[in-house]
């Protein structure tokens, strides 16, 4: 499939050189797993002495034993207007430090017959280092298979596939997220488009970040079947993405509100009873094979879960309050990064397909006047009497299995009712 994400006639490998040639070999380590990259600033414009080498890595391959072992590389940038001479290359070679394990030397163009030869006839005589040279195919065919290296640099050469693996990848690995542009442009190209659980999430996330959840509501174009898996993906990698979040300085509510968003999309297709078991504990499902992790579980459920249900259910509730004859609460709500006036009840739309979406805002007050009048008929299906108060204004102690229960039928009320 990889052959599908970028358009290499697109790369314009001329334009490959210096800094840019060094950029392009960084990422590329990066995304093949290397760790401890170091780029020796200045190197490409000459202003530092680059040692027989612009960046350094380490890979740590696994060994027979269950151990890992360190292998240290050494890369050199190359980049020429026609092939790379052949004494540029036997001066990289030459100063190759031998405790290094391998040396690569690459270049946006060729290297000659004779300086193949001649690296061959060395390695003979001193097969350590090992040196391996990287031509123009050699990067094209790996920048190929690692969309989200061509991602930044050379972002016309990716298919609509190739943008949408480049931004899973940038999400999943770096705690990057699609732009608007980006996003609405994924949202028109949607049909031609495979989605896995994790391009999901990145979008979904994305979305509520810059983006209104409303008009472009991402899961709901998957199969119903696929809608408990979207949550359970971001359920499990919550606590990991909010720590890789804050490391990099950037806020982690938008991981709350897409949790709560995507609850809102399982309890559209799945049984409560099946949205709160996942929520209970989301390790259970895990695809693994060690023992169960019931520390993580409930560090998921001490730190994750209380902000997930509480916006959940304040948005659930000033939306649905917004035409409510038995609850009022003040007028001109801002809820999940958006605005709801009276009479709004377009938050729904967010558990509808390719639906329409309403302005953005900010968040809702943390004190709201509440009137609830016990004589009047809940309209969003529940069976509520003079002795019982809507859930969703419920004091905080109630319990969020019981919220999720009913909340399925408010939501499903709902969409029905807009349907209509």
């Amino acid at each position: 499939m990889a052959s599908g994400l970028v358009v290499p006639s697109a790369i314009h490998w001329e334009t490959f050189k210096g800094e840019r040639l060094e950029n392009l070999l960084y990422w590329l380590l990066d995304e093949l797993g290397a760790k401890d990259l170091v780029w020796r600033a200045g190197s490409a414009t000459g202003t530092a002495a680059d040692g027989g080498r612009d960046i350094e890595a380490t890979f740590y391959l696994s060994t027979p034993e269950g151990g890992f072992s360190a292998e240290r590389w050494w890369v050199q940038a190359k980049g020429r207007q026609r092939t790379v001479e052949q004494v540029a290359v036997q001066r990289a070679v030459l100063a190759a430090d031998p405790t290094v394990d391998v040396v690569v030397i690459a270049t946006n163009s060729r290297f000659s017959n004779p300086t193949r030869d001649w690296l061959q006839k060395h390695l003979r005589a001193h097969p350590r280092p090992n040196i391996r040279l990287w031509d123009k195919d050699a990067l094209e065919r790996l920048v190929v298979r690692h969309p989200s290296v061509v991602a930044r640099l050379t972002p016309e050469a990716l298919s609509p596939q190739g943008r949408l693996d480049a931004a899973r990848s940038r999400f999943w690995n770096h705690a990057q997220l699609v732009g608007k542009k980006e996003l609405e442009t994924s949202w028109n190209e949607r049909f031609d488009l495979s989605f896995d659980t994790e391009a999901m999430v990145a979008l979904t996330v994305a979305e509520v970040a810059n983006g209104n959840i409303e008009a472009r509501p991402w899961p709901m174009e998957l199969p119903r079947d696929a809608h408990l898996k979207i949550l359970l993906t971001l359920a499990l990698n919550t606590l990991p993405l909010a720590l890789r979040f804050e490391q990099i300085g950037a806020g982690t509510d938008m991981l709350a509100e897409a949790a709560a968003y995507l609850v809102g999309v399982a309890l559209v297709s799945a049984e409560p009873e099946a949205v709160v078991e996942l929520l209970a504990d989301p390790y259970q499902f895990a695809d693994k094979s060690d023992s169960h992790d019931g520390a993580r579980a409930e560090a998921f459920r001490k730190i994750a879960l209380p902000a997930i249900i509480e916006r959940f259910r304040r948005g659930l509730a000033y939306s649905c309050e917004s035409d409510c004859v038995r609850v009022s609460a003040s007028a001109g709500k801002r809820v999940d990064g958006r605005w709801i006036s009276p009479d709004d009840v377009s938050f729904f739309d967010r558990w509808r397909q390719s639906a329409e979406g309403a302005p953005a805002g900010a968040d809702i007050p943390e004190e709201t006047l509440i009137i609830e009048d016990l004589r009047k008929p809940c309209r969003a299906g529940l069976t509520l009497g003079r002795e019982s108060s809507c859930p969703l204004f419920a004091s905080e102690d109630m319990a969020w299995e019981s919220l999720i229960r009913q909340a399925a039928t408010i939501i499903r009320t709902r969409l029905d009712e807009r349907a209509r």
